[in-house]
């Protein structure tokens, strides 16, 4: 149903405007602009303006109503305006924001080059056309009424590139920084994270955070913010069905970081140790409140969560950590490379 109403919205764009507007100036538009740029005194120009404009100004009222079906055609889904109709396909197709950003553009120049050839007209046949003042004033109020929709039509709000990431995929809606954080979970001096008796948030605490810009004092904050277990599984599946639907096994960064134009293009605080090493991206579960689901949860390749799991007196849980043949947890495994997806928003 979504898919016939769009189509049907563009068909009726086009088979109102866009292809009666089209044909006219393809009759008149690149004579009469050639000439313009050639000589502005010659008198032919009104003629090209004049026979554009048709009886009764029909051409000029149609470029009117063009700009008001634009902005005014209401989608039951994505809302009101032809630019959001644009904004929800383009937000459909990629699952990153600033890979569409392109399309957005072009979608909105396919109208505004058509708009741009009718106003260019409709100036000349008030310059050149034998209009008394009252009628360039009319059609002068017509392009001044419609300026201000027109430009909300053209523009559209991205979140900064330089900075965050735009996950558009369904089940994992959020904005994160682009640069992801580095966490090393072992010491120099043997220290390790223990939540047995450091407390539930000792993983994430700042004494861990070895590179990147974004450094969290609070670690109640750095555990709201990491993406969630079913937010990962999300963009596993999407990437696994639309991105590398052949591959049995595909590692996080390739989703995140990428080697692939359809990746997230964030990138790693601090670069790999080995380019052959799989780095682990520490994620939250889907109700962080829960005392007992604590402990890192890792997606680190292969399968969208990796979890290593040990309940300890069904308080708390780890995972990648090392464990004595009584099950008395000892630490983490300090040869791996931790990184965290910082979520500043969901929506």
């Amino acid at each position: 149903m979504e898919k016939t109403e769009i189509v049907n919205m563009f068909n009726n764009r086009n088979e109102k405007y866009y292809n009666k507007l089209k044909v006219q100036n393809r009759k008149y538009f690149d004579s009469a602009y050639k000439l313009y740029k050639e000589n502005k005194n010659d008198p032919k120009l009104g003629q090209y303006a004049k026979a554009w404009v048709g009886k009764d100004e029909q051409y000029a009222n149609l470029t009117w109503e063009y700009i008001e079906y634009l902005t005014t055609v209401e989608h039951t889904g994505f809302g009101k305006g032809m630019d959001r109709i644009y904004d929800g396909l383009v937000f459909n197709k990629y699952p990153w924001e600033h890979l569409g950003i392109g399309d957005r553009k072009s979608y909105r120049a396919y109208d505004l080059t058509m708009i741009a050839k009718s106003l260019f007209m409709i100036s000349l046949y008030s310059a050149y056309g034998g209009l008394n003042d009252v009628e360039k004033e009319g059609l002068y109020n017509s392009y001044k009424g419609y300026k201000p929709q027109l430009k909300a039509f053209c523009e559209f709000k991205i979140s900064d590139p330089d900075k965050f990431r735009v996950c558009q995929i369904k089940g994992a809606h959020f904005i994160m920084h682009k640069e992801l954080q580095k966490y090393y979970y072992y010491r120099s001096d043997g220290k390790a994270p223990n939540p047995r008796t450091q407390g539930q948030e000792v993983m994430y605490r700042p004494e861990w955070h070895e590179a990147g810009s974004i450094k969290i004092e609070n670690p109640k904050e750095v555990k709201s913010k990491l993406m969630y277990d079913d937010e990962a599984v999300a963009l596993y599946n999407y990437y696994h069905s639309a991105v590398y639907p052949k591959q049995e096994r595909i590692i996080w960064t390739k989703m995140l970081v990428g080697d692939n134009d359809q990746a997230g293009g964030a990138v790693l605080a601090k670069p790999l140790k080995s380019a052959s090493n799989i780095p682990v991206l520490v994620v939250g579960y889907a109700d962080p409140n829960e005392a007992w689901r604590t402990g890192l949860v890792v997606a680190r390749g292969w399968l969208p969560i990796e979890q290593t799991m040990i309940d300890y007196k069904d308080i708390y849980r780890y995972s990648l950590g090392e464990v004595n043949d009584s099950y008395q947890y000892e630490r983490y495994n300090f040869n791996q490379e931790y990184y965290i997806a910082l979520i500043e928003k969901r929506y």
